[in-house]
C-alpha cells in the first residue's frame, strides 16, 4: 500500500500522541490524521455502548479524510469493542492489544508478565485471555491504574502526585516478580519516568506502540517524496492537548477543536 492517503489515528485524548509518535518514526514521510477525544476522555468507565458510538462518529470523520488505514490508538476500545469496531469500516485497521502481546511474549523470560490498564480494559481481560492462548504457560498479573489518564490529560507526567500514584498503583506488581510489564493505555507512555521509578530496573516495560508503528510500516509503502502535513483535532481542551503534544511529539502542532 503506498502512503499517497493518510493514516487515521484516534484516542480519547492525548495517549494516542505516543502512537503517533511511533508512526512518525517508522514512517516519517507518511501523513497522520489525528482525533483525539478529549471532551469525553476518559473511555476506561465508559459503557461498550457508548464507546460503540463514539467510535462510530470518529471514524466517520477520519474516512472523510480519505485516510488509507485506521489505527485505534486507545487500550480500552482495542480491549473491548474491537471486533465491533472492525465492522465500521473497509479500510484496514489496527488495534493496541495484539501489537503489547506479542511483543511481551517476545520479550518474557520468565513467562510472568504484568499489564496494566484502564479498569475497562483490565475488567475485559483480554490480555491475559490472548498471551495465555499464545502460551498456556505464562502467568498474567493484572492492574487496573485509573489516575492515571487523568493525570496525563491534566499534564502531571512527572510530579509528586504522579510519583506517589505510580508507587501506589505498581507496588503489588512488582511483589510478584514479573519481567515484563505491558503499557495497556496509550497514555502510560506519557508517565514513563513515573512508572520506571516505581519498579525495579530489570522488569521490561513494553510499549505496544512500538511494535504497531513497526507492523504497518511492513503494510505501507513510505515514500521519499512525500513531505507530510499532519492535521490533528481534539474533541475539547484544546490548549491542553497543544501542550502535551509538544512533549509527546517534541515539535509543535496546532490542533483544531471540532465536535463531532
Amino acid at each position: 500500500m503506498t502512503n499517497d492517503r493518510p493514516i487515521g489515528i484516534f484516542d480519547s485524548g492525548v495517549g494516542g500522541l505516543t502512537v503517533a509518535r511511533q508512526i512518525m518514526t517508522a514512517l516519517p514521510h507518511s501523513k497522520l490524521v489525528y482525533f483525539g477525544d478529549s471532551l469525553r476522555a476518559p473511555y476506561g468507565g465508559r459503557r461498550p455502548e457508548e464507546l460503540v458510538q463514539f467510535s462510530r462518529e470518529i471514524i466517520d470523520f477520519l474516512h472523510s479524510k480519505n485516510v488509507a488505514a485506521l489505527v485505534v490508538a486507545c487500550g480500552t476500545i482495542s480491549a473491548t469493542i474491537f471486533d465491533d469496531v472492525k465492522q465500521m469500516t473497509d479500510v484496514p485497521i489496527m488495534g493496541m492489544l495484539d501489537a503489547g502481546v506479542e511483543a511481551a511474549l517476545d520479550a518474557t523470560k520468565s513467562e510472568r508478565i504484568g499489564i496494566i490498564a484502564t479498569a475497562g480494559t483490565i475488567a475485559s481481560r483480554a490480555h491475559e485471555r490472548a498471551i495465555v492462548a499464545k502460551n498456556p504457560d505464562a502467568k498474567v498479573f493484572a492492574m487496573p491504574c485509573p489516575l492515571f489518564v487523568p493525570l496525563v490529560e491534566e499534564g502531571w507526567l512527572d510530579n509528586d502526585v504522579a510519583q506517589l500514584v505510580a508507587q501506589k498503583y505498581l507496588a503489588q506488581l512488582a511483589e510478584n516478580d514479573i519481567d515484563t510489564l505491558i503499557l495497556g493505555c496509550t497514555h502510560y507512555p506519557l508517565l514513563i519516568d513515573s512508572i520506571k521509578a516505581a519498579l525495579p530496573v530489570d522488569i521490561k516495560i513494553i510499549d505496544p506502540a512500538v511494535r504497531l508503528a513497526e507492523d504497518l510500516a511492513k503494510m505501507i509503502l513510505d515514500s521519499p517524496s512525500t513531505q507530510p502535513n499532519h492535521e490533528f483535532y481534539v474533541s475539547g481542551n484544546k490548549d491542553k492537548f497543544d501542550q502535551i503534544s509538544y512533549i509527546a511529539l517534541n515539535k509543535s502542532f496546532d490542533a483544531k477543536e471540532m465536535r463531532l
